[in-house]
């Protein structure tokens, strides 16, 4: 009988323990999801201000001098 009620509260154990790591899972891969996220924005960011001024030609005031 106490190695019945050993066993049971081992696979108990284990099925609480098993909730916890998918719970934990599901959290790490959100803030994988949201770090890749934040870092293609970043990335985005700096592509677009590098072409912004890669489109503004040399030695031209392209805007502020009212000609």
């Amino acid at each position: 009988m106490r190695i019945l009620a050993a066993c049971h509260r081992l696979v108990a154990g284990a099925i609480l323990m098993s909730a916890a790591d998918r719970q934990t899972g599901s959290l790490a891969g959100l803030a994988v999801a949201l770090f890749l996220v934040l870092a293609s924005l970043y990335v985005l960011h700096r592509l677009a201000a590098k072409a912004a001024i890669e489109d503004c030609p040399r030695g031209r005031v392209v805007a502020g001098n009212g000609e």
